[in-house]
């Protein structure tokens, strides 16, 4: 079983992600364009797959999630409805996804502490939601995402 299916298991949460930072091409004055693309995810049962959907995302579309997760190495949402005056972009695209409550973790190049994506764990339903074990969860697949990534 990988990383991101015991994630999904033990969190019980409805999608596990992974998604990574990348520079999406140049605009017109030839500065980089900051992009992100899932590059891996597992679905509950039943769960919509949204990797297909999520590839070359600006980081600029989702400044709220983005902001957070470089000041905080988190982002918390324990209900999406609270987004909907912070970040009109990033509410838009969980409530078309059926997202209610979603919890991201920072991971982190460990050579230079930036931050070059995130874990992200959604749940469809909040019944499921147990802090205590998302946080532990998350944060334990995340040193192991950044000890194989910065090898």
């Amino acid at each position: 079983m990988g990383k991101l299916e015991k994630a999904l298991a033990s969190t019980k949460a409805s999608r596990i992600s992974l998604v990574k930072y990348h520079n999406g091409g140049n605009d017109m004055l030839g500065n980089s364009i900051l992009k992100m693309s899932m590059s891996n995810e597992k679905c509950a049962a039943g769960v919509l797959h949204l990797m297909g959907n999520f590839q070359n995302q600006l980081r600029s579309a989702f400044i709220y999630w983005i902001n957070e997760l470089d000041a905080k190495g988190y982002c918390f949402v324990d209900d999406v409805e609270t987004l909907q005056t912070l970040d009109g972009s990033l509410y838009q695209y969980l409530k078309q996804a059926g997202v209610k409550a979603t919890y991201a973790i920072a991971i982190k190049n460990t050579k230079t502490d930036g931050v070059i994506g995130f874990l992200v764990a959604d749940y469809l339903s909040k019944e499921d939601v147990n802090m205590e074990q998302i946080q532990h969860c998350l944060n334990d697949k995340k040193l192991k995402i950044e000890a194989l990534l910065n090898l």
